[in-house]
């Protein structure tokens, strides 16, 4: 379930943007938009999940992981913005 709903593709993206340099206030508002969709599909997932799927847990741990790695790319944002980086 942890991959299927896109966490790990979510982080990979996020590594992506800092590997390339993109850390723009443009690149920040597009990858918290895409975990607001993450939250989305999770919460329409669980809604539906009527036999208590065993994997809640994990999932649950992995939406905040990537929450967390979402703060760790907006402080790199922020620093490069203060740094004279593109923002």
């Amino acid at each position: 379930m942890s991959c299927r709903l896109g966490w790990c593709k979510y982080e990979a993206e996020l590594a992506g943007e800092v590997d390339k340099g993109k850390l723009t206030l443009a690149e920040l508002d597009e990858e918290e938009q895409s975990l607001d969709r993450l939250r989305r599909w999770y919460r329409a997932i669980r809604a539906r999940d009527l036999f208590g799927a065993p994997s809640v847990p994990l999932a649950d741990r992995r939406l905040k992981e990537c929450a967390e790695a979402l703060e760790r790319f907006a402080e790199q944002v922020y620093q490069a913005r203060e740094h004279g980086g593109p923002g």
